[in-house]
């Protein structure tokens, strides 16, 4: 996996000002509604 949260939590403000809140609530609409990311609890 390219990306575990953390590291995900930290380029997304670099690269599109989203808060590591924002990035965090978004990977999580990912996996619970559309199945397009794994558990994002884990790396």
């Amino acid at each position: 996996m390219p990306y575990n949260l953390a590291k995900l939590q930290t380029e997304m403000p670099a690269r599109y000002g989203m808060s590591a809140k924002k990035t965090h609530d978004s990977a999580r609409s990912l996996y619970e509604k559309r199945k397009m990311v794994i558990y994002i609890g884990t790396d």
